[in-house]
């Protein structure tokens, strides 16, 4: 990208956070009024939708709104996955202190109960999924049952599950009694502005071309995913990013966003991908004995050691959750259930 094409690079930054976010007033005023606790205690929310919708940077804005009468903090559990490494993450955040890896969980609980106390705190767990699968529900139920939960809400966002009543324990869905909050796909119109509000603080004038920004709008309903691809259209136009651009810059677009993902889980769950890409480059499915085998292969490549088969399925798993494969599961024959996968692109 030419030096005279960009205003602020901050504003393609995966950090930045829009003071304006598109569609979203209406879920980000209930999330408010539901945390804030003013009418009564604060409640749990379940947030689900489909990836690029906007969950992740509505909550961010919320919790900045309630800054100075709540204590928050936010976690990814693609990392925080395990019941100790949640509590030890949100007691570091709220403290400012390092948390030893010597303590037992209970240890940590009561600690965190304490640092709660009588003042409204919420707490989010974000990619919720990963530690619903890992861990199972043990941690919401305590969570849900310390000394002063009605001054605790807990907001669980996921993107794969889209019902928590059906994933947890009754006792622990009746604990939370979360209210679920849909964040639906955007629209062509509605990705369409995202992008051109972006373009409008990040770019100087003319740069884009409208037909430019229509093209990604109208084939992505990933607002993440729209925006790094404008950002990579950007960084290779010469002068004024045109539609040609855009779209010689898809394919590069989709493998440096599916890196930025996988760069946040192991090398295993990288070499599972790579096999699988390898593996469907027809767009055809494959079981999962296949996928095994040219896993096996590409760690025999990398010199590392292969997981065991449920470990494979596990981190398949894994990507399915981040969207980065589709599964088909099929259910008879010698090991009961079996999948069919293949690489899926952002859309």
């Amino acid at each position: 990208m030419t030096a005279d094409l960009l205003n602020d690079p901050r504003i393609f930054e995966p950090s930045y956070h829009p003071e304006n976010i598109v569609n979203r007033a209406e879920e980000a005023e209930e999330m408010l009024k539901m945390l804030s606790g003013d009418e009564t205690n604060v409640q749990d929310l379940f947030l689900h939708g489909s990836h690029g919708t906007g969950k992740s940077v509505v909550t961010k804005q919320v919790l900045q709104n309630l800054e100075g009468r709540h204590q928050s903090c936010i976690l990814s559990c693609t990392k925080y996955n395990t019941h100790y490494k949640v509590l030890q993450g949100f007691l570091e955040r709220l403290t400012g202190e390092e948390v030893s890896s010597g303590y037992h969980a209970s240890d940590l609980l009561r600690r965190l109960e304490k640092r709660i106390g009588a003042v409204p705190t919420v707490l989010v767990l974000d990619d919720a999924d990963f530690l619903l699968e890992n861990d199972g529900d043990d941690l919401l139920y305590s969570l849900s049952r310390i000394d002063g939960a009605e001054n605790l809400g807990i907001v669980l966002i996921t993107s794969y599950r889209n019902s928590l009543r059906n994933t947890v324990e009754s006792r622990t869905y009746s604990s939370l009694q979360p209210q679920k909050i849909v964040f639906n796909p955007y629209t062509s119109k509605e990705i369409y502005r995202i992008l051109s509000e972006r373009a409008r603080e990040a770019f100087t004038t003319h740069s884009v071309h409208r037909n430019a920004l229509t093209y990604i709008a109208s084939s992505v309903a990933n607002a993440g995913f729209a925006l790094h691809w404008l950002r990579v259209a950007a960084a290779n136009a010469s002068d004024t990013i045109r539609e040609s651009a855009v779209k010689d810059a898809y394919s590069e677009s989709v493998q440096s966003y599916t890196a930025e993902i996988l760069g946040n889980h192991s090398l295993h769950h990288q070499l599972l991908h790579d096999s699988l890409t390898r593996l469907t480059e027809d767009r055809s499915k494959v079981n999962t004995g296949k996928v095994y085998e040219k896993y096996q292969e590409r760690c025999q490549e990398a010199s590392v050691e292969p997981l065991s088969d449920r470990r494979v399925s596990d981190y398949l798993k894994h990507l399915e959750f981040e969207g980065l494969i589709e599964a088909e599961y099929r259910y008879g024959g010698e090991k009961g259930k079996t999948r069919e996968i293949r690489v899926r692109k952002p859309v």
